[in-house]
Formats: structure tokens, sequence, C-alpha cells
């Protein structure tokens, strides 16, 4: 159970803070509208935006490297072992080094595809349905 301390932190945010934020998703909401009436959809989307927004991290290449790690790594895999198999100089290895390279090509296409597949599924499963 909280305590009235607790109570007045809140309370002191909720008057701080979110009257400038609740004004802000309601000017959105209402671009969203577009000059309709407001619908809980467009709130919805007001707030989808406002805190996603925030969310987002600032992009740089440690931040990409780290979210898609996978993906780098099968593709520098697919470059060094095509390379190994296009300048080998027996050509009695070439083929081992480009069946290689084929197989961190598709792991690349499969990433691809198993992220496309899960962004898929997290807009059917969204409220707004799109």
């Amino acid at each position: 159970m909280a305590s009235s301390g607790d109570d007045q932190v809140f309370a002191s945010v909720r008057d701080e803070y979110m009257a400038p934020v609740l004004a802000e998703i309601r000017l959105s909401a209402d671009e969203e509208a577009g000059g309709e009436d407001l619908r809980p959809v467009h709130v919805y989307r007001a707030f989808d935006d406002y805190f996603a927004a925030r969310a987002r991290r600032p992009r740089t290449l440690f931040g990409f490297l780290h979210d898609h790690i996978f993906l780098v790594m099968a593709v520098l895999l697919t470059i060094v072992f095509g390379a190994f198999g296009l300048y080998h100089p027996d050509d009695g290895d070439v083929a081992g080094f480009l069946d290689i390279a084929k197989i961190c090509a598709g792991a690349v296409v499969g990433g691809a595809a198993g992220g496309s597949a899960a962004l898929a599924r997290r807009r059917a499963e969204s409220p707004l349905g799109d």
C-alpha cells in the first residue's frame, strides 16, 4: 500500500508536469482528427506518437550495431567467406568457402524476413489494427 508521502509525490508530478503533457497530446489529437469530432482512436494515436517519440534513443553506430548484431555479423561473414572463395588460390576449396558464404547470406535473408514478420504481427495486434 502506498504511503501518503508517495501520494504527495504523485500529486506533485500530476500538478507540475502532466498538464503541459496533456495539453500537447490534446493538440496532437485535434490535428489527428483533422476537423472531425474527436474520437478515442485520435487520442490513442496522439498518446502513442508522444511517448514513442520520447522513447526513441539517438541513433549512433554503436546503437545500430547493438540492435542488429546478428545481421551485422551475418553480413560480415558473408563478405569474408565470399572473398575467401573468390580470391583463394586453390580451386579445390573455393566451393566450400562459397557454400559457407551462401549459408551466411541465407541467414541475412532469414533474419530480415523474421523481423518483417514480427513487425507485421505487432501491427496486427495493435489496438488500431493498422
